[in-house]
């Protein structure tokens, strides 16, 4: 299999060469200006390097965050540094990491035991319709990287604003459920956190049973992405002038 024949996945996206690869992360460098990288970049970022063939052990605590900035090191040179909860940092290697990545598409791999469905990153709890899944990113995300959010995609709407409003109907309540990079990270959001954009909140644990459905929910909702995806245009034009769909 030749490289350009790879499908090379990175944080849900699929890319076909390393090349590829190196682009978006080049693209990520250039606009990150030594401030913690956003939930969207740190996520593209901490999985790639999450193929560092020494990954389980460079990334042996929760992760705060990832910055890009210049090393201690080589202070001529700029790198992506993990933060770590407890404050402290730590460059990896994305040459190496980027080697990994493409040996495991090679091997039809995606390396999902570091980086999706762990146990015990699972959070849950009730909060008002009208908070929007942004603001419930951001209440969290001083616990540590959020994965992936669930919650009724209504949630935060223009449009459910307007219609409590103009109802003057008091806002119900939906379940959210969370899922963080790190269970460490769960643990902390289950201590601490107690409010999300000023209302009170009680966020738990999920149960085994509950981590289970949240991951198979997400699992079939990335299948159906990437179905669509690949999918998307074909039969356009096809069977026109013979007759299909006449009545």
């Amino acid at each position: 299999m030749v490289e350009s024949e790879l499908e090379i996945y990175v944080a849900g996206r699929t890319f076909s060469t390393k090349d590829a690869v190196m682009h978006e992360l080049q693209e990520i460098s250039a606009l990150a200006g030594g401030e913690m990288l956003n939930t969207k970049d740190t996520l593209f970022v901490y999985s790639v390097l999450s193929h560092h063939p020494k990954a389980q052990e460079k990334i042996c605590k929760a992760v705060a965050g990832i910055t890009f900035k210049t090393s201690k090191q080589f202070p001529d040179t700029k790198c992506f540094h993990l933060v770590f909860d407890d404050g402290t940092e730590d460059t990896i290697s994305v040459a190496k990491a980027l080697e990994g990545l493409i040996a495991a598409s090679k091997a039809g791999k995606r390396n999902r035991d570091v980086v999706d469905n762990k146990p015990g990153c699972v959070v849950l709890f009730s909060l008002p319709n009208r908070i929007s899944t942004a603001e419930v990113r951001q209440a969290l995300m001083r616990f540590g990287v959020v994965r992936y959010i669930e919650a009724d995609p209504k949630r935060g709407s223009i449009a459910l604003a307007a219609q409590v409003e103009a109802e003057d109907a008091t806002d119900s309540d939906s379940q959210v459920m969370a899922q963080f990079m790190h269970a460490e990270s769960a643990e902390r959001a289950v201590a601490e956190c107690t409010e999300v954009a000023g209302v009170a909140v009680k966020v738990k644990l999920a149960t085994v049973e509950q981590e289970k459905k949240f991951y198979a929910a997400k699992e079939a909702q990335e299948h159906a992405s990437k179905y669509s995806r690949k999918n998307f245009g074909k039969g356009k034009g096809k069977g026109k002038g013979k007759g299909k769909g006449s009545f």
